[in-house]
């Protein structure tokens, strides 16, 4: 052996020894100032493997048109960890306590808790709230549940809360900080790591709802990824710079808002959304929407967005426009015999039934939605006429309440709204299949469910579409309005003739009475509406609609119903959930004149209601003229 060689294995010897020393250093010596930076590597290592669950957010609140808080609350809600079958058998004396106290089934809670990935904030199950009082939560707590435990939260963390999809979400976005607010961001006031809304109103209205005030419980994860429990959990309370909490009005009512979302839970629809507009002012007042919890579908769109806000083929419905026009322009008036006679040539347009429906009145062939019949009107309209008809009605651009502020001069309430469109750009007004698909809701068109609603609302004021509102004002802590949105009409909107919007109404009442939503003529309420079906492309999926209004003689609400790409062309569940919706409806407007008619005859005190308009600041929506 040569020299040379001897010292090899010494020299390895040595720099193994070199790599014990230093990790003995890093791990052991220096783990909170590694490093001329001074990084602390523990510190590092929890970032990576921690999550963070936000149970107080510190935003402010936004409240449903009578007061109720939507979000922003605190209240107690039940923070829940998976729990594995083998915990389960373990605690079942425990967990059948939990029931009880929480007045869900263990049917229910056992699946949901074996079922998460994730920890979560148990707001709704089975689409039931889950309300806990302060005594249940310590009743809660002291069952020692290790994984489970009541907390104070203002639910912002929950997904499946009522009118989630409404509000939105929050969360950590510098790039998006830094691009909207480049001014706080420089001068200090919003950090950087600080989280922004989204979408929905959380991003529409964060000048307002912005803070940095969080209370933050963090979990740790274990090398498999799961989520470890117990002593794992740590309270984390970020206090940086606080601006003054606002309350952001909203015009959505808390009741119906959780019931048009029970409707399509209870219908099982995978992907759709329900309308509810006030038709004397235009408001929003349920914007129901399924999926609510981030679930993908068929459709691609976003699994976040609100469905009331995205556009999707209207069929049928879009007949109300074409009616409208032909009464207008005097082609046609509602006792004028039409012959159907199955197919309109040279467009080969044939009736959904692909059956004639012979010689009827326009009323009469409208309540059956004839093809035939409303393709020989969209001829004779043309396209340009049918485009200013439709854009009259408020389709084809986004309608939801913009405009200037004192703070922001071209504020927009949705921002995600989609316009929808009615005809391609690359589609010439003069081409007269167009015109002719165009007038059933087929060849370009798209609209939202909003604008469906405001369409028939447009029948109750002059044929001119509004602007509505899903806010009317923004206050400060003191009650003060620092913002307000008046009622609005759409620009360059014109009014039409009563006759025509009077036929109009009654031929929907016929749609019930006589036509294609007969099945509805035993609701509470005598309505009027419209059914349409789109067929999607080439494909064999189709939109599903259905709108109307209600009571028939005195109209207070519009509603819109809209199943997205169903394979049955025949799925009845858009005209039942309308019918759910509007008997709901006839029941919430009885017991609320029954309340009325109660308060009369006991009128509370002056101090009583001092304390009432306090504790319900928005008992009636305010600027409800509209202009």
């Amino acid at each position: 052996m040569t020299k040379r060689t001897k010292w090899i294995p010494i020299l390895f010897v040595l720099l193994f020894s070199l790599i014990i020393a230093r990790l003995y250093q890093i791990q052991v010596v220096s783990t909170r100032a590694f490093s001329s930076g001074k990084v602390d590597l523990i510190a590092l290592a929890e970032q990576t493997q921690s999550r963070e669950i936000l149970l107080d957010s510190g935003r402010g609140v936004i409240l449903d048109r009578r007061g109720v808080p939507l979000v922003g609350k605190d209240e107690y809600q039940l923070l829940v960890f998976p729990q594995s079958k083998q915990q389960w058998d373990l605690r079942q004396d425990s967990f059948q306590q939990l029931s009880s106290l929480l007045d869900v089934p263990l049917t229910s809670l056992q699946p949901y808790l074996e079922g998460i990935k994730q920890p979560a904030l148990l707001a709704r199950l089975d689409k039931k709230a889950i309300q806990i009082t302060p005594e249940r939560a310590k009743q809660i707590n002291d069952l020692q549940i290790p994984g489970l435990q009541a907390v104070m939260t203002d639910q912002r963390y929950s997904s499946d809360y009522v009118g989630s999809s409404i509000i939105g979400r929050i969360g950590r976005s510098r790039h998006l900080l830094e691009n909207r607010y480049a001014k706080q961001v420089e001068d200090g006031t919003f950090s950087p790591q600080s989280r922004v809304g989204l979408s929905g109103l959380e991003s529409s209205f964060e000048v307002f709802l912005h803070s940095e005030k969080e209370n933050i419980k963090t979990y740790v994860k274990d090398g498999q990824g799961r989520a470890l429990t117990g002593s794992a959990l740590r309270w984390k309370e970020q206090l940086a710079s606080e601006q003054g909490q606002y309350m952001i009005q909203s015009t959505i009512d808390y009741e119906i808002q959780a019931k048009v979302e029970q409707f399509l839970a209870d219908e099982k629809v995978e992907d759709g959304a329900v309308v509810v507009q006030d038709i004397s002012t235009g408001d929003l007042v349920a914007l129901g929407s399924i999926p609510t919890n981030g679930v993908k579908t068929k459709t691609g769109d976003s699994p976040w967005e609100n469905r009331a806000w995205l556009e999707a083929n209207p069929g049928s419905i879009f007949k109300i426009v074409t009616a409208t026009a032909a009464l207008e322009e005097g082609i046609v008036k509602p006792n004028t015999p039409i012959t159907c006679s199955g197919i309109l040539e040279p467009y080969h347009l044939k009736d959904a039934s692909n059956k004639a429906h012979g010689k009827q009145s326009f009323t009469s062939q409208f309540a059956d939605s004839c093809n035939i019949t409303l393709g020989q009107l969209g001829e004779k309209l043309g396209g340009s006429k049918l485009q200013s008809y439709a854009e009259n009605f408020g389709l084809g651009r986004t309608i939801t309440w913009q405009g200037q502020t004192s703070f922001d001069a071209d504020f927009e309430q949705i921002e995600q709204e989609r316009p929808g469109k009615i005809y391609d750009p690359r589609t010439p007004k003069t081409d007269k299949a167009a015109a002719v698909y165009t007038s059933i809701g087929q060849q370009d068109t798209k609209i939202t469910p909003i604008q469906a609603a405001n369409m028939v609302t447009a029948l109750f004021h002059k044929g001119r579409a509004i602007r509505p509102r899903i806010v009317t004002e923004v206050r400060d802590q003191s009650g003060k309005a620092v913002a307000t949105f008046p009622n609005t009409y759409l620009p360059t909107t014109k009014q039409l003739k009563d006759s025509s919007l009077q036929a109009v109404r009654q031929m929907m009442r016929a749609v019930v009475t006589e036509g294609t939503a007969a099945s509805v003529r035993q609701a509470k309420w005598a309505l009027a509406g419209k059914t349409g079906t789109a067929q999607i492309g080439e494909s064999k999926l189709y939109d599903k609609w259905m709108v109307g209004f209600g009571p028939y003689q005195t109209p207070i609400y519009s509603v819109a119903v809209l199943l997205r790409q169903e394979p049955d062309s025949n799925d009845p569940r858009a005209i039942r959930i309308f019918q759910k919706v509007m008997d709901f409806l006839y029941d919430y407007e009885k017991q609320k004149a029954q309340d009325q008619k109660d308060q009369k005859k006991n009128p509370v005190s002056d101090n009583n209601k001092k304390e009432t308009k306090k504790d319900s600041p928005n008992g009636k929506p305010k600027n409800t003229s509209i202009r």
